[in-house]
């Protein structure tokens, strides 16, 4: 039976230059849906793990 996700994420945007912005991402999923279970797992039925994402966007104007 699945239940909820939660989803924590911090994100700041950084001015290099004048036109140039670099923006990193960070991502801390909860209990990935609700408690789904991995159909590749080597043990059917275990619920996926918390998963960390990173990103990074930059912008450039000019």
């Amino acid at each position: 039976m699945r239940s909820f996700e939660g989803l924590l994420t911090a994100v700041y945007q950084y001015q290099i230059r004048d036109g140039w912005t670099l923006q990193p991402n960070l991502q801390y999923i909860i209990h990935p849906g609700g408690g789904a279970t991995s159909p590749c797992s080597a043990m059917p039925g275990k619920a996926l793990h918390n998963a960390t994402v990173l990103g990074l966007r930059t912008t450039l104007k000019f």
